[in-house]
């Protein structure tokens, strides 16, 4: 069970680094101006299976947290995990690369960033499905 929570919250951080950058501002200065609040994360699937997977994604990481640090470390937290999930971070244009400890590295695009949100989407493989991909995208809010 703590594998499948860590891929839901890599999905969630995924998306949530999926944002359109504002052109004014250093989007690794935006990043780490603080603690992100988690707002959202919806898809674009219709397949019930991918549907149920999101809403445990949105319960698990409801009152979550994420914390991208300067030196190219995040923690994401949330009272539904026991632990903290720790990794590393890097941007390359508009794509975060979220390396998770021990986990597949997670590569979302970011749709938007600015000083007070975040929304990032990934394409990934429906559960019941690997080569139908549907897009996940997460928010977050300061």
């Amino acid at each position: 069970m703590t594998k499948f929570l860590k891929a839901i919250s890599m999905i969630a951080i995924a998306l949530l680094l999926t944002t359109a950058c504002e052109e004014t501002a250093d989007n690794k200065s935006l990043l780490t101006d603080g603690i992100w609040n988690f707002s959202n994360m919806s898809t674009d699937s219709e397949s019930e299976a991918t549907q149920a997977l999101i809403l445990l994604g949105k319960a698990i990481l409801t009152e979550g947290t994420m914390e991208f640090k300067d030196d190219g470390s995040y923690i994401l937290s949330s009272p539904l995990l026991q632990d903290p999930q720790t990794g590393t971070w890097s941007l390359i244009g508009d794509q975060l690369i979220l390396d998770s400890d021990g986990d597949l590295a997670s590569t979302p695009n970011i749709e938007t960033l600015s000083k007070t949100e975040l929304i990032y989407t990934e394409s990934v493989p429906e559960p019941d499905a690997e080569l139908n991909l549907h897009k996940v995208t997460t928010s977050w809010s300061k």
